[in-house]
């Protein structure tokens, strides 16, 4: 499984994470790497997609490559300025953007292997170097994402990442929303309704966030004590503590690592005891001893462990299925209309 990850990171958008201009995006890509690397400030920050796959290793040592370059990183201080580097080459000082992705790879024995694409911001009106088509730019970049981040502060029914969605994933099959600044609703209301998908119902549900604010970013406050705070947020909260356990950035991490626990989770021997092997073996045999275990007996405790491998299996193959119509339902060529 170790070796099919890394080959589905290639090839493979796993999570894509669209939403408004300060919506909270970069900061839920922090918190599951749980460090602070990704350029901020006012307006549209993000200008480039951010293509960005991360690798479970045993090691302690946490490191880095971007695909332009021919480096190793290690500080993840010097891969923000990196970033910003490369989006002002393509891109200009003055907020324009470009499809042209970057593409980042972080190795670390604290994130799960998976391959996250953040967008640029959804904007409406055209500022600086930008384009006058920039919302139609950004909508295409967003086509195939299935994870719209929405703050709890605003109207879900306006929500642009959501609207998006619909597009691709009309049936809210694929689409698994994500509610940042959870403590910024207003006084006396809750996004309860919402984050219990009363409001507008996913199949994959809703996990609600409580992200670091400019303040506290500006006052040194870390990613590991921000989620500490998030932790307790939930926990203490009147209303959310009851669902807390699927709140917050590790009930975020766990889900979209899910279909992989799914599958990393079925060790082979796990319900195969010696005892079992031993009955196994005598049974095949029956009276007439043998030197070597009998192939039978490996056929019976082999055929019901890989039994166990069909439900995660199919899972998967469904979700490709999915994603190779969808893509195959948006090429608008001649040559396949029919």
């Amino acid at each position: 499984m170790q070796g099919i990850i890394p080959l589905i990171n290639k090839i493979q958008e796993a999570l894509m994470v669209v939403g408004s201009q300060s919506c909270g995006k970069s900061s839920v890509l922090e918190s599951i790497v749980g460090k602070d690397f990704l350029p901020r400030g006012n307006g549209i920050v993000t200008r480039r997609p951010l293509v960005l796959q991360l690798y479970n290793i045993a090691s302690t040592k946490e490191y880095a490559f971007f695909s332009h370059l021919d480096k190793e990183f290690t500080s993840f201080r010097e891969i923000k300025e990196e970033i910003i580097r490369e989006t002002c080459r393509v891109c200009g000082d003055n907020k324009g953007v470009s499809t042209d992705p970057i593409f980042l790879k972080i190795f670390s024995n604290n994130v799960i292997n998976l391959t996250l694409v953040d967008l640029p911001g959804i904007t409406k009106n055209p500022v600086g170097d930008q384009p006058k088509d920039i919302e139609k730019q950004i909508n295409t970049l967003g086509k195939y994402h299935n994870s719209g981040c929405s703050p709890a502060n605003a109207d879900i029914a306006n929500s642009d990442s959501l609207k998006m969605a619909r597009k691709v994933d009309p049936k809210g099959e694929r689409t698994s929303g994500i509610i940042t600044k959870v403590d910024l609703t207003d006084e006396g209301t809750d996004a309860l309704e919402l984050l219990q998908g009363e409001i507008y119902p996913l199949k994959l549900g809703y996990i609600g966030m409580v992200c670091r604010s400019q303040k506290e970013i500006n006052d040194g406050t870390t990613i590991v004590d921000s989620i500490k705070q998030e932790e307790k947020f939930f926990k203490t909260h009147p209303v959310y503590h009851k669902m807390s356990h699927n709140l917050g950035i590790s009930a975020l991490s766990s889900k979209l690592n899910t279909l992989f626990n799914a599958l990393d989770s079925l060790h082979p021997l796990k319900i195969i005891s010696d005892d079992d092997i031993h009955t196994s073996v005598e049974n095949a045999s029956a009276l007439t001893p043998s030197l070597f275990v009998e192939e039978k007996a490996f056929h019976i405790l082999v055929k019901q462990q890989i039994a166990r491998l069909q439900e995660p299996a199919l899972q998967c193959a469904e979700q490709v299925f999915t994603e190779l119509r969808d893509l195959v339902s948006s090429i608008c060529l001649p040559e396949l209309e029919r």
